[in-house]
């Protein structure tokens, strides 16, 4: 049973023509959905609506019956932190907010702390962090209680790999173990093709896709590049074939959609006039360079 659905989920920002149209996507427990998107595509828009600071022009939201506010843990983009409070007391409000006794509280904060290497700074007041120290703060006052849907909108967001994969390795401990389900937006796309099993696509406020995160990276768009690296340089008549065919010319390496993978190899003969082949790879693409090929499709 979903815990939560979204249908037809409109919002326009007064006075534009700004925000989301028909937004559609159920998510069931245990679930990760990564929400992806060029920068104003509407992820924030959407997760705002979904957390409650927003509310919808058209469509509805709906929580399965037995969850309540308590049962959310959300992390917006902007900065909610009690800048009064030090670290450990900051994220000890997450848990008390929800009614968590004080034992367990702490228990869970420390355990929190722990994972998102934020022990040592538990007594720093939070003006004196730096962005990435105040994200994991943030980010681990959202997730104190065990929320059973977290929203988390660009939790990795100054954090570096090791932060993002032990976030990321939590919230995908956390779906497994106690059913929790996450709705995440994130620059780190590497992040999200690793540990979200769903995916929502938003351009220009519009779903341009949501379902399984492998029928994404299997059908949309070109489902594999060419990839040839090579020695010397072509003259402007290889590079006016390599243009025509869209192919990407970077550090001796041309990639081309398997669209294209025919009338390049037809014409490589003639390419190798002017280079070496050092090798040749027909490689899957992974979701940064779909979401890019997109952008570029439709620009």
């Amino acid at each position: 049973m979903a815990v939560l659905t979204c249908r037809n989920v409109s919002y326009c920002y007064p006075g534009t023509r700004n925000g989301i149209f028909a937004i559609n996507l159920t998510v069931e427990p245990g679930e990760m959905v990564a929400v992806v998107g060029r920068n104003g595509a509407g992820k924030s828009t959407l997760l705002n609506l979904i957390s409650g600071y927003l509310k919808p022009d058209d469509g509805s939201i709906r929580c399965a019956d037995t969850l309540t506010y308590h049962d959310f843990g959300v992390s917006a983009q902007r900065q909610t932190i009690d800048w009064y409070l030090n670290v450990e007391d900051n994220i000890l409000i997450g848990a008390d907010l929800v009614g968590i006794g004080k034992r367990a509280a702490r228990e869970s904060a420390d355990r929190i702390m722990a994972i998102l290497d934020l022990t040592a700074l538990k007594r720093r007041a939070s003006d004196s962090l730096s962005g990435g120290q105040l994200q994991r703060a943030q980010v681990a006052r959202a997730l104190v209680h065990r929320p059973k849907i977290a929203i988390l909108d660009e939790p990795t967001a100054g954090l570096d790999f090791h932060y993002s994969k032990r976030m990321f390795a939590y919230l995908s401990e956390q779906c497994g173990e106690t059913g929790c389900s996450v709705l995440v937006s994130s620059h780190d796309l590497n992040m999200l093709e690793t540990y979200c099993g769903k995916i929502l696509v938003v351009d220009q406020g519009k779903q341009v896709f949501f379902g399984e995160m492998s029928e994404f990276l299997k059908t949309a768009l070109n489902r594999r590049t060419v990839t040839v690296t090579y020695d010397g340089s072509f003259d402007e008549s290889g590079l006016n074939v390599l243009r025509r065919l869209g192919a990407e010319l970077e550090d001796s390496t041309i990639r081309v959609s398997d669209d294209n993978a025919n009338e390049f190899f037809s014409v490589l003969p003639e390419l190798l006039k002017s280079i070496q082949i050092k090798d040749i790879r027909m490689n899957q693409l992974n979701l940064a360079q779909r979401l890019s090929r997109e952008e570029n499709n439709e620009a």
